[in-house]
């Protein structure tokens, strides 16, 4: 039975985007370089030293993502007693979050990028970039 339109041997889906194409290779590619370089420091130190250094940072990411929560909530309420919106600082304490986040994944890369998200230069840098 047909309707008159012609129809196609082949599909048409949707090109995907460049960044959606590549997001896992660079996913991929990240966790290498993690494991990499723990497997390095591992060899020049000792397995028990890259333990102790992602068990800190593990402690130290759960700290400030505690403290930005308790930040970001209290800012909240003050903002509702005063009864107007809440202030909205460039960044602010979703990239500390962020930042601590980065610093409770296992990796010496992510952790590196999470110390540099808690400087405040960096965060009103990324700040703007992101706005």
């Amino acid at each position: 039975m047909t309707t008159g339109a012609p129809t196609s041997s082949y599909s048409t889906r949707p090109r995907r985007s460049g960044r959606r194409r590549f997001l896992p290779l660079g996913i991929a590619v990240w966790l290498v370089l993690e494991i990499w370089l723990l497997t390095v420091v591992a060899g020049a130190a000792s397995g028990f030293t890259v333990f102790l250094l992602l068990l800190a940072a593990f402690v130290l990411g759960a700290a400030v993502i505690k403290r930005a929560g308790r930040r970001a909530f209290q800012n909240l309420n003050e903002a509702l007693q005063r009864g107007g919106a809440p202030s909205s600082r460039r960044g602010g304490n979703g990239l500390m979050m962020l930042g601590g986040l980065l610093l409770m994944i296992p990796g010496l890369i992510s952790d590196v990028v999470g110390l540099l998200l808690l400087i405040p230069p960096v965060q009103r840098a990324v700040g703007r970039y992101t706005e």
